[in-house]
């Protein structure tokens, strides 16, 4: 700033990733979602009454980190839970489901469990209007969509869930945009 005179602002990928859906992605139509990435981990950007909530030194929203079955949540969200327990990645299942291999659709199927789970505890945490899915393995939503659904679905707090959206991402390069979103006003 000191040098350029231009102002500078710093934030994670899925922070930025979130404020890029509120300012030109799916996220305008809703005043209080999350934004998950799904890609080598398990991301969280947090938008509150149309505002990114980041915490303290952008800390919100790390979801990923928390503890679950015998490792951190995103051990079993991210790619790192194909190649433990398939020994392929995301990308190379992704591309065997598009031919129905029984192993790669098993596998989507065990991960859209574990996003599932994920959500839920986002819901707990935020009571969002909608999570917004984005990352390089959302790509493959056809595919673990309905195990993810099915483990929503039992949320404790029905009434919550009645009118909750759960969508992917259509536009490239929205942390990018966020980041440059960071500094608009």
């Amino acid at each position: 700033e000191r040098k350029y005179n231009v102002p500078v602002a710093l934030n994670n990928d899925a922070n930025c990733y979130a404020l890029g859906e509120k300012r030109f992605g799916k996220g305008k139509g809703f005043h209080n979602f999350v934004g998950l990435t799904l890609g080598t981990g398990l991301g969280m950007g947090v938008i509150i009454n149309n505002e990114l909530y980041s915490g303290v030194m952008s800390g919100a929203g790390e979801i990923g980190m928390l503890p679950y079955k015998e490792r951190i949540l995103e051990e079993y969200v991210g790619s790192f839970f194909f190649t433990r327990e398939y020994g392929e990645s995301a990308k190379e299942l992704h591309e065997k489901a598009l031919q129905h291999n029984k192993k790669a659709l098993q596998a989507f199927d065990a991960f859209g469990a574990h996003l599932g789970e994920a959500i839920k505890i986002a819901l707990f945490m935020y009571a969002p209007e909608a999570v917004i899915l984005g990352g390089s393995i959302a790509m493959a939503y056809p595919f673990f969509k309905d195990s993810m659904r099915q483990t929503v679905s039992t949320f404790a707090y029905q009434k919550q869930i009645e009118a909750l959206v759960i969508t992917c991402s259509t536009q490239p390069n929205l942390a990018i945009l966020g980041a440059a979103a960071l500094v608009m006003k």
